[in-house]
């Protein structure tokens, strides 16, 4: 669906613009709006967003337990082996596979432009958890890198060391503050990476993960869009020029 050009303040558009104007698409469109005496921002911005593809919101469904989480994935796997302690400071980390299918998690621990991450014990409730530890400053996290083309469901079991919030911080950009325990999801595209943080004095915990394929609907417009030929262009412009009623001259400094 095409934005609004007339609800955006004035920055807005120029900004945009700006991002824009040296693209292929944007060259293409701007010399045909022109010759049809269109030479307004908002105008052509609008016309932009029509073609431009963009990452959808993702639709999410978050679980707390196993059981919840495979009622909306298929084919579960759980691949997490750590060692019983070891330390793995470096941007390399520690990588877990998995064989069936094929697929391979790095974990990582960016703690500024240093690393930190280590292996050992959990203990909760009774019970000790091989687990990997984050950084305890508050600026480190634990990064985990998906194989190449992504996943679009997980599951982690997590904590912190000291009962700290939690914050889990996706590719995408979406961010979620589960509880400690389990914390699975699934997606409609896939994740290139997510972090696992807390805050200072307290380590976050990773100490089980599964991965498996979502059985959302994938957004489509996660891959851009093929570029309109000309005849297209002309065929949208001459709409926009039904819609907007002729010329405008609103931003004609910026797209000069």
């Amino acid at each position: 669906m095409c934005i609004s050009a007339g609800t955006k303040p004035r920055n807005f558009w120029i900004a945009a613009l700006r991002d824009l104007r040296h693209t292929h698409t944007y060259m293409q469109l701007r010399a045909i709006l022109r010759s049809m005496g269109v030479r307004s921002a908002p105008v052509l911005l609008l016309a932009l967003t029509c073609f431009i593809g963009r990452e959808a919101n993702a639709t999410s469904i978050t679980s707390t337990t196993y059981s919840q989480w495979t009622k909306n994935v298929t084919g579960a796997v759980e691949v997490f082996n750590p060692p019983t302690s070891g330390t793995f400071n470096t941007a390399a980390g520690i990588t877990f596979h998995s064989t069936n299918p094929a697929a391979s998690f790095v974990y990582s621990g960016p703690d500024n432009s240093t690393w930190q991450l280590t292996a050992g014990f959990y203990t909760s409730s009774g019970h000790n958890f091989l687990s990997l530890f984050g950084a305890s400053d508050g600026k480190g996290n634990i990064t985990i890198t998906m194989p190449t083309g992504g996943e679009n469901a997980f599951l982690l079991s997590l904590a912190t060391t000291a009962s700290t919030p939690i914050t889990v911080t996706l590719s995408d950009g979406q961010s979620f503050n589960p509880a400690a325990g389990v914390f699975g999801l699934s997606i409609s595209h896939d994740i290139n990476w997510l972090t696992v943080s807390t805050t200072s004095g307290s380590q976050a915990v990773i100490d089980d993960f599964y991965f498996g394929n979502s059985t959302l609907t994938q957004d489509v417009t996660q891959q851009p869009a093929p570029v309109p030929e000309n005849a297209t262009f002309a065929l949208i412009g001459g709409g926009l020029l039904i819609l907007i009623g002729g010329r405008r001259k609103l931003f004609d400094r910026v797209i000069q």
